[in-house]
């Protein structure tokens, strides 16, 4: 395929070839339109190319841009010669040819692909001059010039995916590096001998990189590591001025120093990075050499860098190393720390505090945002508590001593840091206390991230029920979207009653799920009876009350919809014992199910149907308080009057 031209399939294009002749033919013979041999010409031309398509030969021919539009010009043009000339019916053929012109690829080609069609129709009109072959060329010319920039604009925007592709393949290639980097890197934050820690930095720039030659330095303390391959002859040493020369540039600016062409016997590309040294005052540098370093490399050297002035600083600590992010002591670090203060008997007290709704904030706001409020609640943990990052979304909090009231205390703190730094986040919290004797860390761990791991239970198990109230939700308003609407309508009055009540927060929950689902047993009921316009008979009346029953059949598998299932099957029972399907009375009937009964007999009222009108609020409010005390709950036809006064209120202040 040449540069520039837009990617296509042969043999894709060559069935559609083929299957346009078939088309045409089958046209040609019913309409009576072929009258003369150019028509079948034509055809035999698209059907030809059509199988060379298929056959995938002859292959250089068919990676040309332009000899597909030039068969396609070529077969359009005696099609139209052979069905009546520049007046043909079959004009528009030139239109779907010229949509070859968004492939072909370079201008040059385009240009002539659209004279070639142009010459085309000019010919087979016979110079025809009249205002409609003119407005049909003119026609045509517009066409080729619109799909010429269209073609132009797909390939940008298929150059630009490209682009992407290329820049997310380097990134995903840096994770993996940056991985590995961690792997590599994670023995030596322990150490406290800087040599040892420069050993192993500069195999860690070797391996990374793929550089022939790395070497480290720490200018103050006068301590320099080397690591170089096979194939260096002579190593560059930290005395040759090309190499002094890099490090204290790179480590008096405090930037990376790239110098693709220099050369130190034999080794050729050099980059070095600053590395900070807490305490000295000209720092120091990782140089690498022998190899093309890019931004990848550069980025490599820059974290490897930030890892080494880590371990430099304060590997007491930090024994296991620092989370990049936060610049937190990690979860390798937490456990060498625990497993020092009760390895003689310490008493100590573990906080663990997870943010709940990270991953949706980093959805919805990027991660430069979400690294960002990571930090903020990190450095504010930190300002107090000895502060771990122990996962994404999870801080370990270290406190001396085990006092299960101090405890108590450093966790509702946490739990308010997260909340006035993160806003809209909560934080699950948990501790364990260790008062003496042998424990291990993790032991020790798991029992204060127990509440996490339950939690995250609950939370599935949650989510679960949601998604299948809402399946079953929108399963009845698929049967009957009047049905849906009048379920929805019924749990949104029947929460705004429920928190009249007083009722809980499970309470509510459960209250919306049976009001959301009160008529989900209706799927039983047959669409002869669901909708029949005019009244029912007593028998029809009897199969629309065993919707009740039906409902409850279908909730009563999820345990977790135990209580709205009790709303589902009694939502028709009246007060004074007279409703179905169990005759319940008073005190008997769930009140979960009496609010649903009242919120659903406001919602029928006032609701318009085919064949009447809906009654207003005030006649509505009006019946109910009539049959107030027989057929509905006193306290819950109060509490709904409470909701509707409030309602009035609201809309009369907002007019």
């Amino acid at each position: 395929m040449r540069s520039g031209s837009m990617p296509g399939d042969p043999l894709a294009t060559g069935l559609i070839r083929l299957a346009a002749a078939a088309a045409l033919t089958v046209l040609l013979f019913v309409s009576g339109l072929g009258e003369g041999a150019a028509a079948y010409a034509g055809v035999a031309l698209l059907a030809a190319f059509g199988l060379a398509g298929v056959a995938g030969h002859p292959r250089r021919l068919l990676r040309e841009p332009l000899v597909p539009l030039l068969a396609d010009a070529c077969a359009a043009s005696l099609l139209v010669l052979g069905t009546g000339g520049g007046d043909s019916p079959l004009f528009p053929l030139y239109f779907l040819a010229a949509l070859g012109l968004v492939r072909v690829g370079e201008v040059w080609r385009q240009v002539s692909g659209g004279v070639l069609l142009l010459a085309g129709y000019a010919f087979v009109s016979g110079g025809d001059l009249s205002e409609g072959s003119l407005v049909r060329g003119g026609l045509l010319a517009a066409f080729c010039l619109v799909t010429v920039v269209l073609g132009r604009e797909l390939r940008g925007l298929s150059g630009r995916g490209r682009e992407l592709a290329v820049r997310a393949e380097r990134e995903r290639e840096l994770a993996g590096r940056l991985a590995e980097l961690g792997e590599r890197f994670g023995p030596v934050l322990g150490l406290l001998d800087p040599g040892r820690v420069l050993e192993w930095a500069v195999g860690a720039a070797r391996g990374l990189s793929g550089a022939a030659y790395a070497h480290a330095v720490l200018i103050d303390a006068n301590v320099h590591r080397t690591s170089m391959g096979e194939e260096v002859d002579t190593c560059p040493t930290w005395w040759h001025p090309a190499v002094q020369e890099l490090v204290l540039r790179s480590a008096r600016s405090g930037e990376p120093v790239r110098r693709p062409g220099l050369g130190v016997h034999g080794v050729e590309g050099f980059l070095a990075v600053p590395v900070e040294v807490p305490g000295g005052e000209h720092g120091g540098a990782l140089v690498v050499g022998g190899g093309r370093f890019g931004e990848v490399e550069e980025r490599l050297l820059r974290v490897l860098a930030g890892q080494l002035s880590a371990a430099l600083r304060d590997a007491g600590d930090a024994p296991g190393g620092r989370d990049v992010t936060t610049g937190l002591p990690n979860r390798a670090s937490l456990h060498r720390v625990l497993r020092q203060e009760l390895s003689y008997g310490g008493a100590a007290t573990i906080v663990s505090v997870r943010l709940e709704g990270l991953e949706g904030f980093t959805r919805s706001n990027g991660m430069a945002l979400s690294e960002a409020l990571v930090r903020r609640i990190g450095g504010r943990l930190a300002g107090r508590h000895r502060t771990f990052r122990y996962g994404v979304d999870e801080f370990c909090l270290l406190v001396r001593g085990a006092e299960g009231v101090r405890a108590r205390r450093v966790a509702r703190w946490a739990r308010d840091v997260v909340r006035e730094v993160a806003g809209d986040l909560e934080a699950s919290v948990g501790y364990a206390v260790s008062s003496g004797g042998a424990r291990e860390p993790e032991e020790l761990l798991a029992e204060a991230r127990r509440p996490r791991e339950e939690g995250e239970a609950r939370r599935r198990l949650e989510v679960e029920v949601r998604e299948v109230v809402a399946a079953l939700h929108e399963a009845a308003s698929v049967r009957d979207p009047e049905l849906g609407e009048h379920m929805r309508e019924v749990s949104r009055i029947a929460r705004s009653v429920g928190e009249k009540l007083g009722l809980s927060p499970a309470e509510l929950e459960a209250l919306t799920y049976g009001a959301l689902l009160h008529d989900i047993g209706k799927l039983g009921v047959p669409d002869a009876i669901l909708s029949k316009p005019s009244a029912l008979s007593p028998r029809e009346y009897e199969i629309v009350k065993l919707h009740t029953e039906h409902g409850a059949r279908i909730l009563r598998r999820v345990r977790a919809l135990s209580e709205a299932m009790l709303a589902v099957r009694h939502h028709h029972e009246r007060f004074d014992g007279g409703g179905y399907p169990d005759g319940l009375q008073g005190a008997d009937i769930p009140l979960l199910a009496r609010i649903v009964f009242v919120a659903d007999a406001f919602d029928s009222m006032t609701r318009s149907r085919p064949y009447r009108s809906g009654a207003s609020r005030r006649e509505a409010l009006k019946e109910i308080a009539l049959n107030s005390g027989s057929q509905f709950d006193p306290r819950v036809v109060d509490a709904l009057f409470e909701v509707m006064e409030e309602l009035e209120r609201r809309r009369l202040s907002s007019a």
